[in-house]
């Protein structure tokens, strides 16, 4: 089902509140989540470039995959919450990470 209006003036705001900048394509992910390692040079750079990395993501994969921003959501949490932990260990590796 196509987005809505209000669906694309979401992902509108979304990115201006971030300063979202769409990646070169040569960092586009081929495969999927969690199996292509490309979308961690992509988190990588989205962290670089914008002011959220997981939003940037939410942006980049509604813009690319034609979803809402809610559907991506959706889609998406598990991979953005073990990457957030991921990224968490590795910023700070003497913290303490609980797992529930």
């Amino acid at each position: 089902m196509p987005r809505t209006h209000a669906e694309t003036m979401q992902i509108a705001a979304l990115a201006e509140s971030i300063g979202y900048a769409h990646p070169a394509a040569e960092l586009e992910p081929a495969g999927r989540m969690y199996e292509d390692a490309a979308w961690n040079d992509l988190v990588d750079w989205f962290r670089e470039n914008t002011d959220s990395w997981s939003d940037a993501v939410r942006v980049y994969c509604a813009t690319r995959f034609g979803q809402s921003i809610e559907e991506v959501s959706i889609a998406a949490e598990g991979w953005i919450v073990s990457t957030a932990k991921r990224l968490e260990r590795e910023d700070e590796p003497d913290a303490v990470v609980w797992f529930n």
